[in-house]
């Protein structure tokens, strides 16, 4: 029986998930999937680069509603003053929704180091003209 390394559910899982925010037309991103939409959105607000972050259930252990609300508040005071909307990782398959938030402007750098910081498994990080990708934070490398 081959060795089935235990991120590649979680990669399959984050693979297929609709990122979904409003701003105020209902965008949704899926990774490698090219969308129109968010590069208007970049047009229209004069950037080029965006990340979609959660603070929901750390390490991708599913935590209490009440703890998720607190942490997505703790990283929404990091946001202020930046452009950001409300948003929602939903399974297509499963019940399972995530708020979470679409941060334009952002670099990959700060976006990862904002998913390390609220223990995030892995960020959705989107540039101008290219496809959303998923970013990997590595935070089992950063707590060693």
């Amino acid at each position: 029986m081959p060795f089935v390394h235990k991120q590649s559910q979680l990669e399959i899982a984050y693979q297929k998930t609709n990122y979904v925010f409003s701003a105020p037309n209902v965008i949704r991103l899926n990774i490698g999937k090219p969308n129109p939409l968010i590069d208007r959105l970049f047009n229209q607000l004069n950037c080029s680069t965006g990340g979609f972050i959660s603070a929901c259930n750390p390490e991708s252990k599913k935590t209490t509603p009440e703890k998720n609300r607190i942490a997505n508040f703790k990283l929404e005071e990091l946001l202020i003053g930046k452009v950001y909307f409300y948003g929602v990782g939903i399974d297509p398959d499963t019940e399972w929704k995530e708020e979470s938030f679409m941060v334009l402007g952002i670099d990959k750098t700060e976006l990862i180091e904002l998913g390390r910081t609220f223990k995030q498994n892995a960020v959705v990080y989107v540039e101008k003209g290219h496809v959303p990708e998923l970013v990997w934070t590595d935070i089992r490398e950063k707590s060693t």
